[in-house]
């Protein structure tokens, strides 16, 4: 889904972007955005700071990818990706990670419970490396 929306000249809020190059799926910032979901979900929070304080930066240094370029989204309640996406994608600044032609690489994670403040938190992260 990610893909298909780059794929497409986009307005994030004031700023417009041209489509742009996919991002490759990569399974260390997908390991970093499902620490990062589990982490919201295990602890009732919503926010970019884990619960250990620590941002997508280091969460992302942790799996061992070295980065030169990094950003992350983040949203909750949302039944499935599409509509995790589609939010995403109504926030100038969510928009804005997604559409950002210098990341070239991307990985996402979600965590759903019945138990906690919010059903479902969806994580993405977009990087490149040196």
């Amino acid at each position: 889904l990610v893909n298909l929306a780059r794929a497409e000249a986009r307005d994030c809020g004031a700023i417009s972007f041209a489509a742009t190059q996919p991002v490759s799926w990569n399974c260390q910032l997908m390991e970093a955005a499902k620490v990062h979901s589990v982490d919201m979900a295990n602890n009732d929070f919503f926010n970019h700071s884990g619960s250990d304080g620590l941002q997508v930066s280091h969460r992302v240094t942790a799996t061992g990818y070295d980065w030169r370029a990094v950003g992350e989204n983040i949203a909750a309640g949302y039944p499935n990706e599409s509509a995790a996406v589609a939010a995403l994608l109504d926030s100038p600044g969510h928009c804005e990670n997604i559409m950002n032609p210098d990341y070239q690489e991307f990985g996402s994670a979600s965590e759903f419970t019945n138990r906690r403040v919010f059903p479902s938190y969806w994580t993405q992260v977009f990087a490149t490396e040196f």
